[in-house]
């Protein structure tokens, strides 16, 4: 069939000509590359996008949230797609529909649509397209390039392997300094090299992702005909606008949702259908445990803004340095457990993280963080550290996924490694005559609220330092058999108080400083101080929430932890 290609640096011109089509009254199949409310271009943002425009039309969305949901329609609409889609005339689909579905209906779409922002695999992104099985014209806008590289991003099978070799061996070492004791990492050595060879394809495929997917549909025998970029400037003002809007109203819901226990937050975690509420009251509990502060809006919105992993590379280089031994030792020791004394090396280099800090300090990153000093390309140190990172840059590209390339500044370098930490270097003026000016910079410490987080992990961090002794298990996450992720770290971290054993469990002071043990379900056997009491719930140092209704039941009282 006929794939008209839209050439324009973002997709805006081809949804200002998906709306023409749906004005002129065509049915249409939309492929999109995500769903999250922080995608100007996800399935959310084309729904409620479409919806303002064309209220009378009738909108499906499919996505791994809608097709989940009891209380949406598209909810279970995958087994019986064939039945579904006909009652519609605006489909949109994120890549849940890519594999294993075929969409066999006649004479009702007039066309498909797909928006490939390289977030999925080029052979990927054409199954997309191919869903519908009728040669209605295609019309697509590609990505240059991927954004999701595996491993440092190597096209080569034998440097991909050796960076994987490299990283976990540095990860290791730095885990045997802490008396951790040695992991076979040869584990299923050759699914590790069919994993390789599936990257470096994907790797490939994503550095010219473009090309690549045009490459195959000619291969497929479509007709590609390129379409000149258009003026799509009001139509990617209106998307932001929406997205802004959308985003910022799921921030607020998320922040509302009604607190749940930390049973209920784990029978949720297991639920494969769950209502909008449910999602949001999931969300907040987890982001609660990942932070250990109050949500608000701003947190949710920061948070899907990739906050999270900057914060833990500040946290761990400057802050809690000294905790970041026993942080990887509990990771790499479920890790252990899972594969029986060995590790599945993809697995343990996603999970460890001392290599990258060991590569930040390295370089001198550290030095950047000082707000009384003013920085200029000029600077021994930062030559120095310039001349390094280059010297360096494949095992930097290994270690912090950063790109190094001989012609950058060292003021550019020192920009990318602060931005491993959410962090960079401010402009305050130039110096010098002119046609010998110097830029310089200065460092400001952030104001974003960090300060707050990092206190409350290093309370969880000193808290499972004290018990560690009991064995009691506390970490920024937690792997369970079923290789299921918790975050344990809530808010309203207090030193423990020691209590009259003697005084009524109902008296609302009487249960801060006392030790409760699971006797049921997830974490069973294990044990945690209670350090604070409100609304009918107790929260402990390790992190748990905790409804008052659940003792006796999933909790039992025992002797105060020394």
């Amino acid at each position: 069939c006929n794939v008209y290609n839209y050439l324009g640096t973002n997709p805006a011109g081809l949804i200002a000509q998906l709306e023409e089509a749906i004005h002129r009254d065509e049915k249409v199949f939309i492929c999109c590359s995500g769903q999250k409310a922080k995608s100007r271009f996800g399935t959310r943002i084309l729904e409620a996008r479409l919806a303002q425009r064309f209220p009378s039309k009738r909108i499906l969305r499919i996505d791994s949230e809608s097709v989940a949901d009891p209380n949406h329609p598209a909810f279970g609409c995958t087994t019986e797609l064939n039945q579904v889609l006909d009652r519609y005339d605006i489909v949109i689909a994120s890549p849940s529909l890519e594999t294993g579905v075929s969409i066999d209906i006649e004479n009702h779409f007039d066309s498909v649509w797909a928006i490939l922002q390289g977030v999925v695999p080029e052979n990927s992104a054409r199954q997309a397209l191919a869903r519908v099985r009728e040669p209605v014209d295609r019309h697509i806008w590609v990505a240059p390039h991927g954004l999701g590289r595996i491993g440092n991003g190597s096209t080569n099978p034998k440097s991909l392997l050796a960076s994987q070799h490299k990283l976990a061996k540095a990860n290791i070492q730095a885990l045997k300094d802490a008396d951790f004791e040695d992991l076979d990492t040869g584990f299923d050595a050759p699914s590790l090299r069919a994993w390789v060879r599936m990257a470096v394809r994907i790797n490939a495929g994503m550095i010219r992702y473009r090309e690549s997917v045009l490459a195959g549909l000619k291969g497929e025998g479509h007709k590609i005909i390129d379409v000149a970029d258009s003026d799509g400037d009001e139509t990617l003002e209106a998307l932001n606008q929406v997205r802004d809007t959308e985003h910022q109203k799921e921030a607020e819901a998320i922040a509302g949702a009604a607190a749940i226990s930390q049973s209920d937050f784990e029978k949720l975690n297991e639920k494969r259908s769950k209502t909008q509420e449910e999602r949001y009251q999931e969300r907040k509990h987890a982001l609660g445990l990942r932070y250990g502060i109050d949500i608000a809006p701003d947190l949710v919105i920061k948070d899907d803004d990739g906050w999270h992993p900057q914060l833990q590379m500040h946290y761990y280089l400057v802050v809690g340095r000294e905790h970041l031994p026993a942080r990887d030792k509990k990771r790499l020791a479920a890790i252990k457990k899972q594969g029986e004394g060995a590790a599945w090396m993809p697995d343990l280099n996603r999970s460890l993280i001392s290599s990258s800090i060991a590569a930040l300090e390295n370089l001198g990153v550290l030095a950047l963080l000082d707000t009384q000093r003013e920085f200029k390309g000029s600077d021994d140190d930062l030559q120095a550290m310039a001349q390094k990172a280059i010297a360096c840059s494949w095992q930097i590209k290994t270690a912090l996924d950063i790109g190094i390339g001989e012609k950058d500044s060292p003021i550019a370098i020192a920009q990318k490694l602060l931005g491993k930490l959410g962090l960079r270097l401010t402009f305050l003026r130039k110096e010098g005559a002119r046609g010998k000016q110097h830029r310089i910079y200065g460092f400001t410490a952030p104001s974003d609220g960090r300060d707050e987080v990092f206190a409350a992990w290093m309370a969880r961090d000193e808290a499972a330092k004290q018990a560690e002794a009991q064995n009691v298990s506390s970490c920024d996450t937690v792997v369970t058999p079923g290789n299921k992720e918790y975050l344990n770290n809530l808010p309203d971290y207090q030193t423990p108080q020691t209590t009259n054993e003697g005084s009524e469990a109902g008296d609302a002071q009487s249960l801060v400083g006392r030790a409760l043990r699971v006797v049921r379900g997830f974490g069973k056997g294990t044990t945690d101080w209670v350090v604070s009491q409100a609304d009918g719930f107790l929260k402990t140092a390790q992190g748990w929430h905790i409804a008052l209704s659940e003792l006796g039941n999933w909790y039992e009282w025992t002797e105060v932890i020394a």
